[in-house]
């Protein structure tokens, strides 16, 4: 099979240095590896492996004019970048399946004499459900990002925002699903024959592959703060999911501004940075949560949700969204 690489390298025309560009370099044929292309097989990745990762070198290899990828042949960086979390929601589905089964059929004896089915208890029931909603919720909001994403009378930017959220708010929700109905199936959960080990390692290549999670973030959500574009988001009022959203980016604002140096400054990347993924996650939630009630989701899968998207930041849910210890 012939492989051809996106390698980025500097681009000098006639000593002048103009930066980083993208080209597309070809590696090999069926037979041989091209010349001037060294690469070294890698270790295997524990997961599916669906990539054969290595480390290639390039020494004086030529390539044609055509081969520098323009900015306007960058439209497959968005669809990269949600394509490749397209799978995390079957398989947070298939996760919860398994550890459905396994909860009705591990069972123990108390005083009485039939055995109980561990699926009784609300510590077993809440993962489950859990990753039930999650699953639901994410896939019918995958479905309506993508006629997003695919819209060409969209500005680049915002398509591929669209897609960073997405990737975002997905892989860290499954992440955390598969991590918690795994734990309730003990030592079951950790074979392979299992499937959720794997799922576990699939999903950390996902956060990592075609831009990783946390850096897109960042700058993402660096560029929202210097309103540089919009995002279209629900209303406060819809929910509380997105009162959260709005709050936080007020939050970040108001101290953007109040910063000597800016966006430049250390104390932007001490105070503000580290809630970028929270907050792109944030809107993640609020849009997810909308496409569900618009598509008239039931209201219990609906609630569960909820919860679980309020878990990832209980601080704010309780100083400022009106929630309190029952």
């Amino acid at each position: 099979m012939t492989k051809v690489a996106s390698v980025m390298a500097r681009l000098i025309v006639d000593g002048a240095d103009r930066g980083p560009r993208f080209f597309i370099v070809p590696i090999y044929n069926e037979r041989e590896m091209f010349k001037g292309v060294e690469s070294i097989r890698l270790g295997p990745r524990l997961g599916t492996a669906p990539l054969d990762f290595s480390i290639t070198r390039f020494d004086h290899v030529l390539v044609p004019h055509s081969a520098m990828a323009w900015w306007d042949e960058n439209w497959r960086v968005p669809i990269g970048t949600i394509t490749v979390v397209a799978s995390s929601t079957h398989s947070l589905k298939a996760a919860a399946f398994i550890a459905g089964k396994y909860s009705m059929h591990r069972s123990f004896t108390g005083r009485g004499v039939e055995p109980i089915p561990i699926i009784s208890f609300r510590t077993q029931q809440w993962p489950i459900l859990n990753a039930v909603a999650v699953s639901v919720v994410m896939e019918i909001w995958y479905s309506t990002t993508v006629s997003q994403i695919t819209n060409e009378a969209l500005d680049p930017p915002i398509r591929h925002a669209f897609a960073v959220i997405v990737k975002t708010t997905v892989s860290r929700h499954v992440q955390r699903c598969v991590f918690e109905v795994s734990e309730r199936c003990g030592a079951q959960g950790t074979f392979e024959n299992n499937f959720m080990a794997r799922v576990e390692n699939d999903c950390k290549g996902v956060i990592i592959a075609e831009g990783d999670a946390l850096t897109l973030c960042i700058r993402l959500f660096s560029e929202l703060l210097l309103e540089r574009y919009q995002i279209p988001l629900p209303d406060a009022s819809e929910s509380l999911l997105a009162r959260h959203t709005v709050s936080l980016f007020e939050e970040s604002k108001i101290l953007l501004q109040l910063l000597p140096g800016g966006h430049r400054s250390q104390t932007f990347d001490t105070l503000v940075l580290p809630q970028a993924e929270r907050a792109i996650e944030a809107m993640g939630h609020s849009m997810a949560y909308s496409a569900g009630v618009q598509r008239g989701l039931p209201k219990p899968i609906l609630d569960i949700y909820e919860c679980a998207s309020i878990r990832r930041d209980p601080a704010w849910y309780s100083e400022k969204g009106g929630l309190t210890r029952p």
